[in-house]
């Protein structure tokens, strides 16, 4: 059994018990705790473009939005079904 997981047995309110049975069908029982060491700092941009210059990966376009031109095009479609 899970660390703090809920034990259907010892719950008395038929209410209660439907209503965890729920919660658990839906969302499932997941231990106290997934991870046991913290999540990496994020990279600030300079630390993110040196990083790539090393390792030789190519970045996403996101990183570069204000480079990016918008350009308008306009589609005609034609259905020959209709």
């Amino acid at each position: 059994m899970l660390t703090g997981a809920v034990d259907l047995d010892a719950v008395k309110n038929d209410v209660e018990r439907k209503a965890l049975e729920g919660m658990i069908n839906n969302f499932g029982q997941t231990p106290c705790q997934l991870l046991r060491d913290p999540h990496p700092r994020r990279l600030i941009f300079d630390d993110l473009l040196a990083k790539a210059m090393k390792t030789d990966r190519h970045l996403s376009l996101f990183y570069f939005l204000e480079n990016l031109k918008l350009y308008f095009v306009e589609v005609r479609f034609w259905c020959w079904f209709w």
